[in-house]
Formats: structure tokens, sequence, C-alpha cells
């Protein structure tokens, strides 16, 4: 499942807020510049942004449906 949205925080502040919010709670197994992959037991979730113009494109990936 994927998810996208825009946001005007710049790429490194949303990668450093992925980290906050997921980091206490999974483990990370992929970090590179603007990307982010976390793993657990409750399945992975990963990060990646890519900055357009005046605003920044968030990429949400699951193996979870819904």
């Amino acid at each position: 499942m994927k998810y996208f949205h825009r946001t005007q925080l710049a790429p490194d502040q949303v990668i450093a807020r992925a980290n906050a919010f997921f980091g206490p709670r999974l483990a990370p197994t992929e970090e590179t510049p603007r990307r982010r992959r976390f793993s657990g037991s409750v399945g992975q979730i990963g990060v990646s942004v890519q900055a357009e113009g005046h605003y920044t494109v968030v990429t949400i990936e699951t193996n979870q449906p819904g």
C-alpha cells in the first residue's frame, strides 16, 4: 500500500520526524539521505521524500493493507 502527501516541511525535517515517530517503535533497516525503512513484528514501513518546487512529496509504503 502506498500513500502520498505534500508538505511545506523540508525533506530533512520529514526524515527527522519519521525517525522520531517510527524509530522507538520499529527497528531501522535502511537509512539513506532521502529514505528510511523500518521493520517490526507488525510489518514494514518505508518513508521517502522528494523536493518538488516549494514543497516536499512524502511517500509512505507499507506491506500491511488498509
